[in-house]
């Protein structure tokens, strides 16, 4: 089973400009801080 931070940094790789994404209430406080490791 993948931790919440595993399954942010996947979502933060596959999400495109434009994209609408329902991630629940925990998901997408970590979705900023993935995006920022992933994309400096």
């Amino acid at each position: 089973m993948l931790t919440k931070e595993q399954i942010a940094k996947r979502i933060s790789k596959e999400l495109r400009d434009r994209y609408y994404v329902n991630l629940g209430i925990g998901i997408r406080l970590w979705l900023p801080t993935m995006f920022r490791k992933v994309f400096p």
